[in-house]
């Protein structure tokens, strides 16, 4: 069944937009303009590409064209339309996107990003240069149908399009994804509908992605191919059936608070068991609260692939160790044992219970020895490098002998840290 539809202005386009998605395991179909797309041939496609030939039309006809098939392809619930572009920014861009946009419905908007990395093509400055010369003095300039007359993005689709464009300047993609969503809503909110994206790299074109998919925005893509290939690699990911993660976070550092936050924005099935620190301190509450957040998890996994048992409590609560050191009578060590000795043994419960996890990741040095301790593991087989200082491996011995995990510090990582772990556990056995 079709899920995704490039929509491109010449035949050679589509077709370099349609293998990368072939790379992804995306089964594609290059159409020629008039192919009927009620043909049942069609159905065992995850994709097709369809050339408008418009790139030397006037920019009526090119609007006619597009605004058609799309017309033709809103009713089957795709998950991505794509109005591919040429690399160098010629033909009717402006003009193609307001067709796409007028033919699915007004609360649609343009992700563009017209950065081909690999092609030599980046944006910035709102900016096009091809292999580090501006796009006005390229051989685009020089085309006898469509030539370019300047490097600028947003010159070239505002003079083009009916609809309020806005550039978004790479020093944009710095701020958390949570940060850039906001800004992104902001701007919808005054009214942009076309978001013209910098980008240099590969990486940049992924965060870009990541933005729009979680801005909970109804978007098209506008690109050469990059942009739309990544959307659709998060968007096949997603959709996997995932491994079953129990998390153990015992860090509360603001690193860890930052990166369960990214977590929960690009993963939102997550499920955040709170664990009340003070509780575990406390020898009249401490059975109760193991057994109530116990309860929580397993209730949680039935709906879940990802349960989180955590102190952090949203970062609205972090215990004063040496008030409490000073009150009880009990050293800072003796605390810290406690609070890691009831989340191992709620993390050992929780395995014990529910036997479909797949794997876990432990946050916190405390907490992962306090862990393996718990379930009279031997030791931890080490396999893989996840990222700087974030290991995978499997336990050996005890219970769960040959359950996979992964270990990271507190502090280690940027805002994607624990992601990066929790995507490496998910996609391997």
């Amino acid at each position: 069944m079709i899920k995704y539809a490039i929509i491109a202005d010449d035949l050679t386009g589509a077709n370099a937009s349609g293998i990368l998605l072939t790379k992804l395991g995306v089964s594609i179909i290059s159409l020629k303009q008039q192919t009927n797309l009620d043909n049942d041939f069609l159905e065992k496609y995850d994709a097709i590409t369809y050339s408008t030939e418009s790139r030397a039309l006037d920019a009526n006809e090119a609007y006619l064209r597009v605004f058609d098939i799309t017309s033709k392809l809103k009713d089957k619930n795709l998950k991505v339309f794509n109005k591919r572009i040429d690399s160098t920014l010629r033909g009717n861009i402006g003009a193609e996107i307001d067709a796409m946009l007028d033919a699915l419905s007004n609360d649609f908007v343009a992700f563009m990003v017209p950065a081909f990395p690999k092609s030599g093509r980046i944006t910035i400055g709102g900016r096009l240069l091809v292999n580090c010369v501006p796009l006005h003095k390229t051989d685009a300039a020089k085309d006898p149908k469509a030539p370019v007359k300047t490097s600028s993005v947003m010159e070239i689709v505002t003079k083009q399009t009916k609809r309020k464009a806005v550039h978004i300047p790479i020093e944009f993609l710095q701020h958390s994804l949570s940060e850039c969503v906001e800004i992104i809503k902001k701007f919808f909110e005054e009214g942009n509908k076309i978001f013209i994206f910098d980008a240099t790299n590969d990486k940049d074109i992924e965060k870009i992605g990541k933005i729009a998919l979680n801005s909970g925005l109804n978007f098209i893509t506008v690109d050469p191919g990059p942009f739309t290939a990544s959307v659709v690699e998060q968007n096949e990911l997603s959709n996997k059936v995932k491994n079953k993660i129990l998390m153990v976070i015992g860090s509360v550092t603001d690193t860890t608070k930052k990166q369960l936050d990214y977590l929960k924005l690009t993963k939102q099935d997550t499920k955040i068991i709170n664990i009340s620190a003070d509780k575990l301190l406390d020898l009249k509450q401490r059975n109760f609260e193991i057994e109530k957040v116990v309860k929580e998890a397993i209730e949680a996994a039935k709906s879940s692939n990802l349960i989180c048992l955590t102190t952090i409590n949203n970062g609205k609560f972090k215990l004063n160790l040496s008030e409490i050191s000073k009150k009880t009578g009990k050293n800072i060590e003796k605390l810290s044992q406690m609070i890691n000795s009831g989340m191992a043994e709620i993390a050992y419960q929780v395995l014990n219970i529910n036997q479909k996890f797949d794997a876990i990741f432990s946050s916190g040095g405390d907490t992962t020895i306090a862990l393996i301790e718990k379930i009279e593991a031997k030791g931890i087989e080490l396999m893989d490098e996840i990222l700087p200082l974030a290991v995978a491996g499997k336990i050996i011995g005890g219970e769960f002998n040959g359950l996979r995990i992964a270990t990271k510090g507190g502090m280690i990582g940027n805002e994607s840290g624990i992601l990066q772990c929790i995507d490496y556990l998910q996609s391997s056995k």
